[in-house]
């Protein structure tokens, strides 16, 4: 643990789209406090993704933002970040940190097989050489790191058959986080894993501080709707929650509504910004550097999941017990989630708002490139699906046709087979949440 008090400035020189909350010079202070303050701290890490989402997301050029850390163990327990129309946001550093280093891991692994393919090894070979990895891989890599426990990193390592050398790539991207003066030797493996990490932490904290700042500044600076609120989406699915059409009726607090609609608006702009700054590339550069933004979207959207999964269960920054992740199984053995409904009054379904984002995030990669897609898969995919066995009751039969049709398009076919059939395949091969290939 870091003993010195961490504060940092951010000054802004970018308009805000739209006209600016009109106002006089605003100052924001995100406090980050830690479940366990003896654990591992990477604030930097978190303070250049703030950066990154204050800037590419369009927040008034007059707004000013203290990160401040001291190191003090949070009053309560609670995962992520809360904001208030004061001025000021609280964070659990363990529970966003942990995601953020998480994300490290899989773009350096995701980097290391991208530079294979790409001197034209074959996939089977370059899965022999560097292993698969997936974002729970990652965060059992995250959570043995913090807790200074480098025997279980390596029997990780070991049992994913990742290379060993994939630690030191992991340790460039943070140099480079840190320091943007570092130079390194790892050359174009570095380039992809860090820009990668760069999308996926920024558009991470776009979703989750584009809502906190929306409360904290009194309303959103942005006022172009998102492409789901355009579509009537966002309305459609909170007008559903909130009438308990097809979801088991919760009501709606309409300034968490417009929180979660200003973070869509966040997302986007965020999500556009690293798309612009690839236009001014050369043709070659240029696919490279689309590769990352594929990337950093998928790994983002597996980790605003794990988020919303731990906002349930009620974890923080623990290691989940098993590879359910915190969650039930389907099939004849159902282990519920725990989780308060009553408790999160006033609140989309934790469902919703992941399949808001993964909504955003396809759309945008179709308009992109059509031929590759974003969707729920692997864990996160039964992490979704476990999130509508709360917002919409499906204990009984474990289906939904409506569902089906609400969610197909983000989820891989044998999710939506099993939401029209109640059949679900729980083992490869035809693992119903394994992604389409």
């Amino acid at each position: 643990m870091r003993a010195a008090f961490l504060i940092l400035t951010l000054s802004l020189s970018v308009s805000a789209a739209g006209d600016d909350l009109r106002a006089s010079p605003q100052k924001i202070t995100v406090n980050l406090c830690a479940a366990d303050v003896t654990s591992h701290e990477w604030s930097e890490n978190l303070g250049g993704s703030l950066q990154e989402v204050l800037e590419l997301g369009k927040y008034p050029k007059d707004l000013k933002v203290e990160l401040s850390s001291m190191g003090k163990a949070c009053r309560d327990r609670f995962v992520g970040c809360g904001g208030k129309p004061n001025g000021q946001i609280r964070c659990d550093e363990q529970s966003v940190n942990r995601l953020l280093e998480a994300s490290a891991w899989l773009a350096a692994h995701d980097a290391q097989q991208k530079v294979r393919l790409d001197l034209g090894v074959p996939l089977k070979k370059v899965l022999e050489e560097v292993g698969e990895m997936d974002f729970y891989a990652a965060l059992q890599i995250a959570d043995a790191s913090n807790n200074n426990d480098s025997d279980e990193v390596s029997h990780v390592i070991k049992s994913y058959r990742l290379r060993d050398d994939l630690k030191d790539l992991v340790t460039e991207i943070q140099k480079v986080e840190t320091d943007p003066n570092y130079e390194s030797t790892a050359g174009v493996a570095l380039w992809i894993a860090w820009r990668t990490h760069l999308i996926a932490s920024s558009e991470l904290m776009a979703v989750l501080l584009g809502h906190e700042f929306s409360h904290a500044m009194g309303g959103c600076h942005l006022h172009v709707p998102s492409s789901v609120e355009r579509s009537g989406q966002f309305e459609k699915l909170a007008s559903m929650q909130g009438r308990g059409a097809g979801f088991v009726r919760k009501s709606l607090s309409i300034d968490e509504i417009r929180a979660d609609a200003c973070a869509l608006r966040v997302l986007e702009e965020v999500d556009a910004g690293f798309v612009a700054r690839d236009s001014a590339t050369n043709a070659s550069s240029r696919d490279l550097a689309q590769t990352t933004v594929y990337g950093g979207r998928w790994i983002a959207l597996d980790a605003y999941a794990e988020l919303l999964t731990n906002s349930l269960s009620g974890r923080t920054g623990s290691a989940p017990e098993s590879h359910r992740t915190g969650l039930y199984q389907l099939g004849p053995n159902i282990e519920q989630m725990a989780v308060d409904v009553e408790g999160s009054e006033g609140y989309l379904y934790q469902a919703l708002r992941l399949a808001l984002v993964a909504t955003t995030l396809h759309e945008r990669q179709a308009s992109d490139d059509p031929r590759h897609k974003v969707v729920l898969c692997e864990d996160t995919a039964r992490q979704f699906v476990a999130m509508l066995h709360i917002a919409g009751d499906l204990r009984d039969d474990n289906k939904s046709p409506e569902f089906a049709d609400l969610f197909g398009m983000i989820v891989p076919t044998g999710v939506v087979i099993g939401l029209r059939t109640g059949v679900w395949r729980e083992k490869y091969p035809g693992w119903s949440y394994a992604c389409d290939q």
